[in-house]
């Protein structure tokens, strides 16, 4: 292991340290003192506010990527910016999703630089990939301005000391915003109203049954030797009628979160919506969709066989898998045309919990099968 542990986690620690859920801009002006101290030429922040720098030169070569912003605190459980170290575990807001990563990229860089590479190694920590109320995800602006033809993006995909995995493609993700309507009235005399709660819950059941799972278009793909079966999906998840504790709504709001294949659209589900409000009585709902955003597929078979080696080669086995929840890896895909993969140290299911933490094990486990990784695909012999 070539991995500096102590070095690692006191990276991460000090990034967990800095709170990155309202804004990214004092770990933007950290992450780029360190990049600048560990070789990188160029760091710099863009006008997104993402962190960017390089090592090589070339056209079009190898981009790694990992994002600085975290949700918020929440219910964290203790304090979610300690940083600290417990049984194996360093504890805190985002150290899992994703300065694991975060921290990961710096120590690759310190790693690579020096050394001969056969081609540009660009590095870009973007900002806003988990909520899209501070403006555009930087990783739209990374995709289009960072020249590369591969990416690896460091998210947390570590399942044990045993086990990495690769995501290899990614769901695409859309929202259908739908009222129901109803006509207000004050509760004292609820029959000169109609309760759009009431009507909302024959709606609900008719959703249920025009989205049933087993009636969604499916498909198979091909996840390096094996084949999966996927399918569109599509719940309710949200519903919300607050207009005064003595009205009978008028209205209500339901939201249906859609999980669609890979390489699919909303288009299917979006007919089945139209049928049903046609099938409703007159007037009864109004929907449209939400941003959308479609899903990928990598079909780089020496990105993914390079990942694959190098989990190997750290003494893990290799597990490749189309993520059901959207990535930034799909951005990168189709926005800069850029073969993707997410391959990281943080761990599956650690993200966003009231007490979301990484093992130190993962983290120094899964940042040398990263850096062996990118040594196989742009390390010159």
């Amino acid at each position: 292991m070539r991995i500096n542990r102590k070095r690692l986690v006191a990276d991460l620690s000090r990034l967990v340290q800095i709170p990155s859920w309202e804004e990214c801009d004092t770990i933007a002006r950290d992450v780029v003192a360190a990049l600048r101290e560990a070789g990188a030429r160029d760091a710099h922040i863009d006008k997104a506010g993402n962190v960017i720098g390089s090592l090589g030169r070339g056209g079009a070569g190898l981009l790694l990527n990992a994002h600085l912003d975290t949700v918020p605190p929440g219910d964290y459980a203790g304090d979610p910016y300690s940083g600290k170290v417990s049984a194996g575990k360093l504890l805190g807001r985002g150290a899992s999703d994703d300065k694991a990563g975060v921290a990961s990229v710096l120590e690759i860089v310190r790693h690579l630089a020096g050394r001969r590479l056969n081609q540009r190694v660009t590095f870009a920590l973007t900002v806003w990939e988990e909520s899209t109320r501070r403006g555009e995800n930087g990783a739209y602006r990374a995709a289009r301005e960072c020249e590369a033809s591969r990416c690896i993006v460091l998210e947390g995909t570590m399942r044990s000391s045993r086990s990495m995995g690769i995501h290899v493609g990614c769901k695409g993700i859309m929202n259908l915003a739908v009222t129901v309507h109803g006509k207000a009235c004050h509760s004292a005399h609820p029959g000169k109203g109609v309760n759009a709660v009431y009507r909302a819950a024959r709606v609900i059941e008719a959703l249920e049954k025009a989205f049933d799972p087993a009636t969604m278009q499916r498909k198979t793909y091909t996840v390096w030797n094996s084949q999966v079966e996927l399918s569109d999906l599509a719940t309710v998840t949200e519903v919300e009628a607050r207009q005064g504790v003595n009205v009978i709504p008028g209205r209500c709001e339901l939201l249906i979160n859609c999980r669609l294949l890979p390489d699919g659209d909303s288009a299917e589900l979006c007919r089945r919506m139209d049928r049903l409000a046609g099938e409703l009585p007159q007037g009864w709902i109004s929907w449209e969709p939400q941003r959308e955003i479609v899903g990928h597929v990598c079909d780089d078979r020496e990105l993914i066989g390079t990942c694959r080696d190098a989990i190997r080669a750290t003494g893990m086995r290799p597990a490749c898998e189309i993520l059901h929840a959207r990535t930034d890896s799909t951005i990168f895909h189709h926005v800069g045309g850029i073969q993707s993969v997410v391959m990281g140290p943080g761990g599956v299911g650690a993200a966003h919990t009231k007490n979301e933490h990484v093992s130190i094990e993962h983290l120094t486990l899964g940042t040398e099968a990263v850096l062996r990784a990118v040594e196989g695909l742009a390390v010159a012999e």
